[in-house]
């Protein structure tokens, strides 16, 4: 089994705004944008265009970027509860089997 990357899926009030922070101040690169009422995935951010979702890279470093409201329609238990640092990471992993029998033997 071998984990191989970590996304962090952040809770942002703008996503545009995010996106041209860290590319801008911290050199990441855009991977892929969503405007918001869209499923279309791009790779660019327009000035005129409001956006749902991002992820951005920078060497091995990746972290994805959703629009506040989103967060509550992806995730329904958090609903109408009050968000502060609302955080959901994505792991990618390779022999996913072996996790799943031991999330499962270690119940």
């Amino acid at each position: 089994m071998k984990f191989q990357k970590l996304t962090p899926n952040f809770s942002v009030r703008d996503v545009k705004e995010t996106v041209e922070f860290y590319r801008d101040i911290l050199g990441f690169n855009l991977e892929m944008s969503v405007p918001v009422g869209t499923s279309k995935i791009e790779n660019e951010i327009s000035n005129s265009r409001e956006y749902a979702y991002a992820m951005m890279s920078r060497d091995e470093v990746y972290v994805m970027f959703l629009k506040d409201s989103n967060f509550e329609e992806d995730i329904p238990v958090l609903q109408g509860l009050p968000q502060g640092a609302s955080v959901s990471f994505y792991i990618d992993v390779e022999g996913l089997e072996d996790v799943y029998k031991k999330i499962k033997w270690s119940r």
